[in-house]
């Protein structure tokens, strides 16, 4: 969890942008989260479904991570 005043920070923030992390299981729901993480102009990276989000919660690689797309791809070693 990142704290509330980075977020304020970084949103519309130009390029690289502030990613954050999405996982789900249903297609619509992601889409939804999608658009929501677009509009506060952030960058999404999908990690996978419900259950990969262990990788982005406490403890995780992932967790509390105030990085750009490319530097969670590389945490999370995920293809770029």
């Amino acid at each position: 969890m990142l704290p509330y005043t980075i977020f304020g920070r970084e949103a519309n923030r130009s390029s690289p942008k502030l990613v954050i992390s999405i996982a789900g299981d249903d297609a619509e729901a992601f889409r939804v989260a999608e658009g929501l993480v677009r509009d506060a102009g952030f960058e999404r990276v999908l990690i996978g479904k419900l259950g990969d989000a262990r990788r982005f919660q406490r403890g995780g690689p992932g967790y509390g991570q105030p990085v750009t797309e490319d530097e969670l791809k590389q945490k999370l070693s995920l293809t770029p």
